[in-house]
């Protein structure tokens, strides 16, 4: 599955579990849709970011922030739950910043 998206942010960890000693680690990645894929309701407005798991070693794939990526995703079933997560990314476009 692909999809294009405005990232944000992405933030990466790697700790281990204080009970089992396990190590974990990933990126966090927030996006925002492109205004195509919103919605107006009755009681929302506006563009809602989404944050997406990934894997610890694409944090470098996301060079420039913000930027538009082509993102692959997959679906993993977590806990009896699907969860959709970032498998790949493309830089295709970097935003210009308005901060001044």
């Amino acid at each position: 599955m692909n999809s294009k998206q405005t990232v944000l942010h992405v933030f990466r960890y790697n700790f281990s579990d204080e009970k089992t000693g396990k190590l974990i680690s990933g990126c966090k990645v927030t996006c925002l849709p492109h205004k195509k894929d919103i919605e107006d309701k009755v009681d929302s407005r506006g563009l809602k970011p989404i944050t997406f798991p990934a894997a610890y070693q694409l944090y470098s794939d996301f060079s420039a922030l913000p930027a538009t990526y082509d993102l692959d995703f997959n679906i993993k079933v977590v806990g009896g739950k699907p969860q959709v997560e970032i498998v790949a990314a493309a830089l295709t476009q970097q935003e210009v910043s308005s901060a001044a």
